[in-house]
């Protein structure tokens, strides 16, 4: 019996995409009452919205979305985006509900920006 992979979607433009939004969190404050830094970083999601996931699998592509290297690291030290999203008093599916949203937006972008190179 052969076992099956789950094969993640890996979309390197689509990370590209993300690299270049501002954070989700950007018009909120740090926990240290600090505004973002500058870098952003693509955060996969601890609980993903669409795709497998489990334990030591990384969520595929279609779920990430854009934190500052100050939130990115304050999500992973809290442990959980529950815990992140409650610090900024936002709903606890507000990071799968911003990836979800930043996905569709992503999808309805032109493919050709018209260029002639």
């Amino acid at each position: 019996m052969k076992k099956r992979q789950n094969k993640r979607y890996v979309n390197i433009d689509y990370l590209k995409f993300i690299k270049n939004e501002k954070c989700v969190f950007a018009k909120d404050y740090n926990h240290e009452g600090k505004i973002c830094s500058g870098l952003i970083e693509v955060h996969h999601l601890l609980k993903p919205w669409i795709g497998p996931r489990g334990m030591s699998l990384k969520s595929d592509d279609r779920n990430c979305c854009p934190l500052c290297v100050t939130h990115h690291r304050r999500l992973h030290n809290l442990g959980s985006e529950k815990a992140i999203c409650k610090e900024h008093n936002k709903e606890e599916e507000y990071l799968q509900w911003f990836s979800e949203n930043l996905w569709n937006i992503y999808q309805e972008l032109p493919d050709d920006d018209g260029l002639p190179f």
